[in-house]
């Protein structure tokens, strides 16, 4: 009897872990870290108070035709991310950015790409940290239609990156 109860706990955990990975909400749960901060704006120029700031796990959302959050419009919102990066040694990171409609990425609030066209683009920049703390800033905005975003980072395996909003 104590098998069948640890396999039903076993089953029921995976299957919460499950449904939680499967739903559209990115925001900090039990199972992923926080590490960005997103303030989410009524406007589609990051204009004014935020209507909503939040930690999440990473700027990754599909939100299609829907609102990204209750209250906000389907189209004309823009979101802002923003991370700590603390290098513990010299090395190269790779940043990849998909969206639609466009996005602006900063470090140390230093602009070093951007893709600001009215339809999907995905950009992808190389940069090498020395040492140290940078800030991130990940800026996006939607003005019609389909709103997606994709965010990866990719460090090699020897380096020590850490990221906390």
């Amino acid at each position: 009897m104590r098998y069948r109860a640890m396999f039903f706990m076993t089953m029921a955990s995976f299957l919460i872990i499950s449904i939680l990975s499967q739903t559209s909400t990115n925001f900090c749960s039990l199972i992923n870290r926080c590490d960005w901060r997103a303030s989410y704006f009524v406007n589609p120029g990051l204009r004014g108070k935020p209507y909503l700031i939040r930690e999440e796990s990473s700027p990754n959302y599909n939100w299609d035709t829907k609102a990204p959050i209750e209250g906000l419009p389907p189209d004309l919102f823009s979101v802002r991310w923003e991370s700590t990066l603390l290098a513990s040694e010299t090395c190269e990171a790779e940043f990849m950015i998909y969206a639609d409609d466009g996005f602006q990425f900063f470090i140390d609030e230093k602009l070093v790409f951007e893709n600001n066209y009215q339809s999907n683009g995905k950009r992808i920049y190389k940069h090498n940290f020395s040492k140290g703390k940078y800030h991130l800033t990940l800026d996006y905005y939607e003005l019609s239609l389909g709103a997606f975003i994709e965010f990866e980072m990719k460090v090699p395996n020897k380096c020590k990156f850490s990221l906390t909003p």
